[in-house]
């Protein structure tokens, strides 16, 4: 038995997807949905599956892929009351190439910000909303705004975990913006909230060998507790459903949400400062 085998051993018990959509359904009905990176067995897939019984009014789907969308789109089939709904989103982003990096999602945002805003002035205060996916591993690093591309780290060799620095910039940004985007567009009625969705075996490690998982592990042991329990992708999709429709925390906007609840202490000092919010 290898480490990969020995980590699947170890789930957690925290509710699905699914069955947090069916407490949010009313929430659900009638909404627009933008979800970015969708593909097969991801987290992205997960969230639409569970949320598409209950009659959202379009999911548009943006990937990287002609390939990933088309497959999406097969999977959502039996799912989707009205399946024109999937088609008509792909048709609007064929061609469009996602990136998962905080320029891409700066500027996506930036592209859309005619339609979050329209949409604000149209629902009720809060409504309208923009989820950041983030990671715990955002505890790796804080962004080195002097030298955000490493580039004197890795001339230096200060560290041997170059990718999980990147990695862990990515998702310390990911929390900024949130925070800025709570700052700039709250007062429009709009809200913005950043997640973890927790340790998952999605494409991000699943083809890795028994090697590269003891080397990221290793490495990940700044930030992951001793006694990690994994998650489903449809467990790790749960707190997508919460962010985008739970009523209840449209007065914490900003917040960082883990485990389908908003999250207070675990989380990096430097993912919260404000000096940082502005520079971002």
């Amino acid at each position: 038995m290898d480490e990969r085998e020995l980590c699947i051993l170890h789930y957690s018990a925290l509710p699905t997807a699914e069955e947090i959509a069916k407490e949010y359904a009313s929430h659900i009905k009638g909404k627009t949905v933008l979800i970015t990176g969708v593909s097969p067995n991801n987290l992205g897939l997960a969230f639409l599956e569970a949320i598409a019984p209950h009659k959202p009014g379009l999911l548009i789907l943006v990937s990287r892929t002609l390939f990933n969308l088309h497959s999406s789109q097969e999977a959502l089939i039996g799912k989707v009351p009205a399946l024109q709904q999937v088609r008509n989103a792909a048709a609007e982003v064929n061609g469009w190439h996602a990136s998962d990096e905080p320029l891409g999602h700066f500027l996506f945002t930036k592209l859309i910000l005619g339609k979050l805003l329209n949409a604000a002035r149209n629902s009720p205060l809060r409504e309208t909303r923009a989820m950041n996916v983030t990671s715990n591993g955002h505890r790796i690093s804080d962004i080195h705004w002097n030298d955000i591309n490493l580039e004197m780290r890795l001339l230096l060799e200060e560290t041997p975990w170059s990718s999980w620095t990147r990695y862990g910039q990515s998702k310390t940004a990911n929390v900024l913006f949130s925070i800025s985007l709570t700052e700039k567009l709250g007062a429009k009625g709009i809200a913005s909230f950043s997640l973890h969705p927790g340790c998952i075996f999605t494409g991000m490690v699943r083809d890795l060998s028994t090697e590269e998982l003891v080397e990221k592990g290793e490495a990940a042991g700044q930030w992951l507790p001793p006694a990690v329990r994994y998650k489903t992708v449809s467990q790790g999709a749960a707190t997508h459903v919460t962010v985008c429709f739970d009523p209840d925390i449209a007065d914490q906007n900003g917040s960082y949400l883990k485990d389908y609840k908003i999250e207070t202490t675990d989380i990096a000092p430097y993912a919260l400062n404000k000096h940082s919010v502005e520079l971002l």
